[in-house]
């Protein structure tokens, strides 16, 4: 599909642009850019208020969940997973706890899931609702953000599995103490590699839930956004 490109002429009709000198062709077309990029500008970013251009109530509100909220969270969650990983690896002694591993397996799994989600929420809300998003990648965050959503569902679930493996070896611990060999770390890592492979297949479906469309508009360069695909819209999907 190529991409369509729409100029400013188009709107007033080249008639209109044929008693126009070049000053008065500039002119016009500077008025009609930036009318352009005023009405184009999201109605969940900005409202007037008193004839004046300020952050609507709702891109505030995005800002401090997704951006301070949620870092502060994942912030605190990375000195706990890094703490919890320091004080087991000290009590790993010979080697033969399956709760020991699973438990920093358990923390490193949730510690990249914390990172996927700093990227989903925090960047996006920054990249979507604020001009702190550095200007060099706006045009490649569309890309990135197509395959993070497919990662993190995949890191949230193998962070729910996990915990689903050392609820089960508790419940082994406590109910059949003596039966140490379906509780050998062996075993852990093969139930834990199980778990990864099943949750990739599991959100496959994921990495066609969007697709990136570059589009031109008027007095702009090319701007590239992720939507919603053609499958997503689907019932059966």
């Amino acid at each position: 599909m190529q991409d369509s490109i729409t100029y400013p002429f188009d709107s007033i009709g080249m008639d209109y642009l044929g008693g126009k000198n070049l000053t008065e062709l500039q002119a016009l077309i500077k008025d009609l850019c930036s009318n352009s990029n005023a009405s184009s500008s999201s109605s969940l970013l900005f409202v007037d208020v008193d004839g004046r251009r300020r952050t609507s109530s709702y891109a505030r509100q995005r800002v401090l969940l997704d951006v301070h909220v949620v870092g502060l969270l994942c912030l605190v969650g990375f000195v706990g997973n890094a703490l919890t990983i320091a004080v087991l690896r000290r009590d790993w002694q010979d080697g033969s706890s399956a709760t020991n591993w699973l438990l920093r397996t358990l923390a490193a799994v949730d510690t990249f899931y914390l990172l996927a989600c700093l990227f989903v929420q925090t960047f996006n809300t920054t990249y979507k609702f604020t001009d702190w998003f550095p200007n060099a990648l706006r045009p490649y965050f569309p890309y990135a953000e197509r395959y993070m959503w497919p990662i993190t569902a995949i890191g949230q679930t193998v962070t729910i599995w996990t915990v689903l493996l050392v609820t089960v070896d508790r419940y082994m611990a406590v109910c059949r103490p003596f039966d140490t060999r379906m509780r050998s770390v062996d075993r852990a890592k093969k139930l834990f590699v199980g778990v990864v492979v099943a949750a990739i297949i599991y959100n496959i479906p994921r990495f066609f839930e969007q697709e990136v469309v570059v589009e031109t508009k008027p007095c702009t360069k090319l701007v590239s956004r992720a939507y919603t695909s053609y499958w997503q819209q689907e019932y059966m999907y």
